[in-house]
């Protein structure tokens, strides 16, 4: 009875101690992780061994410490060299008493010896084997923390607490083990296994720890590096060695560009590692997971290396301190997408690639994370949304076109540095560049960072006035909402003011609020004044522009409208542009059409008089396009014009390829202005 009763009050203190898991790195600080484990049981699938940890404590009196450990058989645990007759443990934390306080001065080791069936996370990450590999990805999505170090060793299992580390495994003959740092020594065994020792000097939290086991043969080179040349390791199985040499042929250029870009690659090397399941990637420190069928022999996935290596910089060189600000790490690194596109293959390739997520994400974003959501401050289930990755990366685009290229890299370098194997906040962030910069970002993070859905910016009007030599040229602006209450303060948007000559000036408008009216100086009378030509905002549009020569068809891919251009004579000019929210509403009160509520489109540019276009606007019901608009009743839909904000909307002719679920309304003759899907009752 007093063995059941002590069982029964050990879990209850255990339990009470895991409710409180998150304050572990409050009180101790993990220096150093020795992990020593067996991975050569493949037929159970079972790992053992043990894990010392060199522990220094962040306040005076620590009587007991707690670590995380998850589902595992912990058989003993020492303290320093003496073996410790009591501990708690619950399949979930580890609770041990030591022998007498530690103080901040101290520093002590722990010892835990342990084996077991490492777990997978329900959703995505955890400990896998198959017959042929066993392998961690560090985080679990589903998991609470999402830190995941805990199903193959005994740790501080969050983005704070930072360690050192060596690994020592042991594997069978045929196999090779890989872990972060640099590889010690591999030693041949009596008993026909294998050891592999490897060391990671640098301090990463647990989720950026790493181990994989199979029959891994390395591709070694050695990147130059700004300032140092800097080794380079993939470890892949025989069969993908051909693939691997191709798919990662860029790898170095790759490094060159983020180097230039965010700072020296401090790590002590670039490295791979291969694993079989499908989809997906892990940027563990020095040795990121990226599944085999990535490895195609094809440069298809040279984005997902891309974003995975700019983890180096965003993510494990400075980690967010909590998962709803994951976006500081996802965000950025999908960013990272583009300016590896940018540096790689050009401008308009970056356009692309940035366009192309924007895109998804006002189309798509608010149906997979279930609403319209801020990057800072997500829930836990959404952690690993697209919110934080794709909506992430717009932010980043749109703080790089509001400070300029020039303060944005250089402030990026900057807080980098500074935040260098630590962590930080949306707030650490914004007030860091802020002072860097110089530029109050207090607003910018208001509207962009900290609030949910976006602005929208166009321009309403303009109007000409010729004053000598100049033109004086007044510029009506507006900004709307799309799912939020509050008008973004202190924006900057671009005007590109256009001649008939095809002159081009471009001028910068700030504003607050809803309205602004901005008057600039010209040295050309303006046919066209257009927002954001660049596309440096990711607001609610998407736009493209074209300069069309020849007769032909056009695809604004991205803006849901074909052009099939049969006459010109000149060079025209078309810009584009989907407006993702709801049109001006009509003017006259007694229709009883219904516009489409979250999207029109708008044709603007420099047409020569015997131009001459058809056009297709494309409707569908299906791929969450225009599914909120369409209703189960079969009211006829129409399409809908006007010339400006001071027209009024009027039906046009049409004709309709396609059926009620999709396809595309056609016009005979495009013309300037707007355009909008609408219903109309029977």
């Amino acid at each position: 009875m007093k063995k059941i009763l002590f069982v029964f009050i050990s879990l209850i203190i255990s339990t009470l101690l895991y409710s409180q898991k998150s304050l572990h790195s409050d009180s101790i600080d993990v220096l150093h992780y020795d992990i020593r484990l067996d991975i050569s049981d493949f037929k159970h699938k079972k790992i053992s061994g043990n894990t010392a940890l060199k522990i220094a404590p962040k306040v005076d009196n620590v009587s007991s410490i707690s670590l995380d450990l998850l589902k595992m058989k912990v058989s003993d645990v020492f303290f320093n060299e003496k073996k410790l007759e009591l501990f708690y443990y619950n399949d979930t934390l580890l609770n041990i008493p030591l022998p007498r306080a530690m103080n901040k001065r101290d520093t002590f080791e722990i010892t835990v010896f342990y084996s077991g069936f490492p777990e997978r996370d329900k959703r995505w990450g955890g400990f896998f084997f198959t017959d042929t590999h066993a392998f961690n990805m560090g985080v679990g999505m589903a998991a609470e923390p999402h830190a995941f170090g805990r199903v193959w060793y005994p740790c501080v299992d969050d983005f704070i607490d930072r360690a050192g580390y060596d690994f020592y495994i042991t594997v069978a003959d045929k196999h090779t083990a890989v872990c972060g740092g640099l590889l010690q020594k591999e030693s041949k065994l009596n008993n026909g296994k294998r050891l592999f020792h490897w060391r990671l000097d640098q301090e990463i939290p647990t989720y950026l720890s790493s181990v994989a086991v199979s029959n891994y043969v390395g591709l070694h080179s050695v990147y130059q590096g700004l300032e140092r040349p800097i080794p380079v390791s993939i470890y892949v199985t025989p069969e993908l060695k051909e693939n691997a040499e191709i798919s990662f042929a860029n790898l170095h250029k790759t490094a060159r560009t983020f180097e230039e870009k965010f700072g020296v690659y401090v790590w002590q090397r670039i490295g791979y590692v291969s694993a079989p399941r499908a989809g997906g990637a892990m940027e563990h420190a020095t040795n990121i997971t990226c599944y085999q069928s990535a490895i195609d022999g094809t440069l298809s996935k040279e984005t997902l290396f891309a974003h995975e290596l700019s983890h180096h910089w965003f993510g494990d060189l400075v980690t967010c301190k909590t998962a709803s600000d994951m976006w500081l790490n996802e965000g950025w690194a999908s960013y990272s997408e583009a300016i590896f596109k940018e540096n790689l293959y050009g401008y308009e390739s970056f356009k692309k690639y940035v366009r192309d997520n924007h895109e998804s994400v006002l189309r798509t974003t608010y149906v997979k994370d279930q609403g319209y959501r801020a990057v800072s401050g997500v829930p836990h289930d959404f952690t690993y949304g697209s919110t934080v990755y794709d909506k992430g990366a717009d932010v980043a685009h749109t703080l790089r076109g509001y400070l300029g290229d020039s303060l944005f890299f250089s402030g990026v370098q900057a807080y980098l540095q500074h935040f260098a194997f630590a962590n930080a906040s949306s707030e650490d962030m914004r007030d860091f560049l802020s002072e860097f910069t110089k530029v109050d970002l207090t607003n910018f993070f208001d509207a962009w960072v900290f609030d949910a859905g976006f602005p929208h910016f166009s321009v309403d009007s303009f109007s000409v006035k010729k004053k000598e030599q100049l033109f004086e040229t007044e510029v009506f602006i507006r900004q709307k909402l799309l799912e939020r209450e509050k008008f973004a303060k202190k924006n900057r948007v671009e005007i590109t003011f256009m001649g008939k000559n095809w002159e081009r000036q471009t001028k910068l408008l700030e504003f607050s609020g809803e309205t602004a009216v901005q008057t600039f100086q010209l040295s050309f009378e303006p046919i066209l004044a257009m927002p954001d030509l660049e596309e440096k905002i990711a607001d609610a549009t998407t736009d493209s522009y074209l300069t069309i020569r020849k007769k032909g068809s056009y695809l604004f891919e991205k803006q849901h409208l074909n052009i099939d251009v049969k006459q010109l004579r000149d060079s025209v000019f078309i810009r584009v542009t989907q407006h993702w929210i709801a049109p001006d509403n009509f003017k006259r009160e007694e229709e009883k059409i219904s516009l489409c509520g979250y999207r029109y489109w708008q044709v603007n540019g420099l047409l020569s008089t015997d131009f001459q276009a058809d056009a297709e606007f494309i409707y569908n019901r299906d791929n969450m396009l225009d599914s909120p608009f369409f209703t189960d009743a079969d009211d006829p839909l129409i399409l809908l014009y006007r010339r400006d904000t001071a027209d009024d909307w009027h039906e046009i002719e049409f004709t309709r390829d396609g059926d009620y679920m999709s396809g595309v309304l056609k016009i005979k003759q495009l013309k300037i202005g707007e355009y909008v899907l609408g219903l109309k009752p029977e």
